[in-house]
Order: structure tokens, then sequence, then C-alpha cells
């Protein structure tokens, strides 16, 4: 998996580059209270939960 991360030019992205490293901010270090949340709406559609299911465990292989 590739991940892409535009960033202005410092020691800290040098560093990141020599070192294959990518640095991710804790919930705490985020100055907005809604990163890092998810929110899960789930629909009363018959037909997509049926779909779903069948997909998920009907046409998986043995």
């Amino acid at each position: 998996m590739l991940y892409y991360r535009f960033r202005t030019f410092s020691e800290l992205t040098l560093k990141e580059l020599l070192y294959n490293e990518m640095y991710f901010a804790s919930p705490e270090e985020c100055n907005d209270p809604f990163d890092s949340k998810t929110f899960y709406t789930f629909p009363s559609d018959k037909y997509r939960w049926s779909k779903l299911i069948l997909l998920a465990f009907c046409n998986s292989k043995p």
C-alpha cells in the first residue's frame, strides 16, 4: 500500500525519507475534536443488508 503525504521541506521531512518513517499524531495532539472519530450510520434498507450478508458470508471460499 502506498501512502502520500505532502509536506514542506524541513529536517523532519528528510528524516522521514532517510529512515523510512512516518509520523502520525495521537488524538490528543489534534486540534479538532472530531479528528479520528468514526461515525457509523446503519440505515434500515433490507436490500442492502441482505446483499452485504450474502457477499460477506455466502461467496467466501472454504
